[in-house]
């Protein structure tokens, strides 16, 4: 189910888009049509939203407020999934080696049980998080 929720992000951040702030001269400002609520722009639009101009950046469609920074954290998260699920999986590799460590140097028996379900836990985090990037990878790949 996770590999679910991190398509559904990925496709959520492809469809809000990305805006970036647009140099544009003073004489070719008044051409720039206004930015609307609810329309899809194609990647390089170029719109005016409160005397600011923006330009459409994502390789989709964008339909994202220009000024809104909520969207802008989605699409950074979400769009490139692997990069999140190798942080993700590296941190879980990290805690996995250092409750390793741990386990090797405990002085007492009552602490070791505890340990290795904890270890166990962590590797199972880490098969999902796998499961997750191939779900990812072949969706990807069925796609191109």
């Amino acid at each position: 189910s996770s590999g679910i929720n991190a398509e559904y992000g990925h496709e959520a951040s492809l469809n809000i888009g990305r805006w970036q702030t647009a140099v544009v001269s003073t004489g070719s400002n008044s051409n720039i049509p206004e930015w609307k609520e609810g329309t899809q722009y194609e990647e390089g639009s170029v719109v005016r939203h409160r005397d600011t101009t923006y330009l459409a950046s994502s390789p989709s469609l964008t339909s994202a407020h220009p000024e809104s920074n909520s969207q802008v954290l989605v699409y950074t998260f979400f769009c490139k999934p692997f990069r999140v699920l190798k942080i993700l999986t590296l941190t879980e590799a990290v805690m996995v080696v250092v409750l390793f460590y741990q386990c090797l140097s405990l002085h007492y028996y009552q602490q070791f049980l505890p340990t290795t379900f904890i270890i166990f836990l962590h590797l199972d985090t880490i098969f999902s998080l796998a499961r997750t990037a191939k779900l990812i990878y072949t969706e990807k790949s069925k796609n191109n």
